[in-house]
């Protein structure tokens, strides 16, 4: 694998790694690693020395992965790559998994050693559904608006060229750069669905 194919898979590992790392942060006050607490136990320092664990725990363990991906990565192997490849996100997903878990039972535990972190039930939430006895569907006249405002457009472009479709293909390169052959009446660079359905 070239530096260049590496550092693109690094790229979309890094998200991954990122949001796994900080997801305790990322959930309601109310629910800390799947189960239901008050919003002062979610501050609580218990609480939060739980979370940083985690997220240091995760860092170590998806740094660690991605140090021994980048070593495995240079080699010039094949087989060894194809198997690098699915073992990384293999062994990610088993060990954010039983990372998860393990502090999962850890807040059961809390919770159940700590009978002030259950939520309180505050009160009854009544809610009032007859608005669904209006009439909430959209009228067919807002296509119209869409059809008026894109006329215009494709009545001029057709002014312009004097006919639909451009006589020219126009054929994209893995460089970025675009090149034109020979004369095509059925192919077009822009407006390939309008211009052909015409």
């Amino acid at each position: 694998m070239t530096i260049a194919s590496a550092l693109i898979f690094l790229l979309l590992l890094v998200p991954v790694m990122i949001l796994h790392i900080f997801l305790p942060y990322l959930s309601r006050e109310t629910i800390s690693f799947g189960v239901t607490i008050s919003e002062d136990t979610y501050y609580s320092k218990p609480v939060a020395d739980m979370r940083k664990r985690y997220a240091l725990t995760s860092a170590v363990l998806f740094g660690v992965l991605i140090v021994l991906f980048i070593l495995v990565s240079f080699s010039d192997s094949e087989p060894v790559l194809s198997i690098a490849v699915p073992a990384y996100i293999g062994v990610t997903l088993v060990g954010s998994s039983i990372l998860h878990l393990y502090f999962h039972r850890k807040m059961k535990t809390f919770k159940a050693s700590h009978p002030h972190a259950t939520a309180a039930n505050k009160g009854t939430l009544a809610i009032d559904t007859s608005f669904r006895k209006q009439r909430l569907v959209l009228s067919n006249k807002w296509y119209l608006f869409t059809l008026a405002s894109s006329s215009p457009v494709s009545f001029s472009v057709w002014r312009i060229t004097g006919k639909c479709q451009i006589s020219f293909r126009c054929i994209m390169t893995f460089r970025g750069t675009s090149r034109l052959t020979a004369p095509n009446p059925t192919a077009s660079c822009c407006f390939p669905t309008f211009c052909r359905s015409l």
